[in-house]
């Protein structure tokens, strides 16, 4: 099932998690807010699935939330340590 076009949202949930929750969905990051991490490859889907190709897609909303609309510049780790980088902007 690929995303679409629609509304979602992304809310900081204290200094450890990031909330995405999409109509399908309710996905949250594990995070080191003070640490300004957002470690990739332990989201815990709460509502819904996440398969991996919509998976990608969340993590590219939720990165373009805070680092683009709100400027938080927060680094994304891959599971291996790597910066996470977004391929494209999500709609």
């Amino acid at each position: 099932m690929s995303l679409h076009k629609g509304r979602y949202s992304v809310h900081v949930r204290g200094r450890g998690r990031i909330e995405y929750r999409d109509p399908e969905r309710t996905v949250l990051l594990r995070a080191g807010m003070l640490d300004g991490e957002v470690y990739l490859g332990q989201e815990e889907v709460t509502a819904g699935l996440l398969d991996p190709a919509d998976r990608e897609e969340v993590v590219e909303r939720v990165y373009h939330h805070l680092n683009v609309s709100r400027g938080m510049n927060l680094r994304f780790l891959n599971p291996d340590g790597s910066e996470w980088r977004p391929s494209h902007r999500p709609d």
